[in-house]
């Protein structure tokens, strides 16, 4: 009887971790350092997409820029 109470308390811990969000970056170089990841992102696909999307890129550096700048 104890081992199965170990056990369904053993699964039970696994599926709480399991489906935990994984963390935001906490710190001030890992938001940055993320915030410079999606800026990039942005970039490169801007020289693809072309200039009808230059509205919508800037509203979202715009929003980047409002994260970082909410953070500290």
């Amino acid at each position: 009887m104890t081992t199965w109470i170990g056990i369904a308390l053993t699964i039970m811990c696994l599926l709480v971790a399991q489906t935990m969000p994984a963390s935001q970056p906490t710190g001030p170089r890992d938001a940055v350092e993320a915030a410079v990841a999606r800026f990039m992102n942005i970039m490169q696909n801007a020289r693809s997409d072309g200039a009808a999307m230059t509205a919508d890129r800037l509203g979202e550096i715009r929003g980047i820029v409002r994260e970082i700048a909410a953070q500290r």
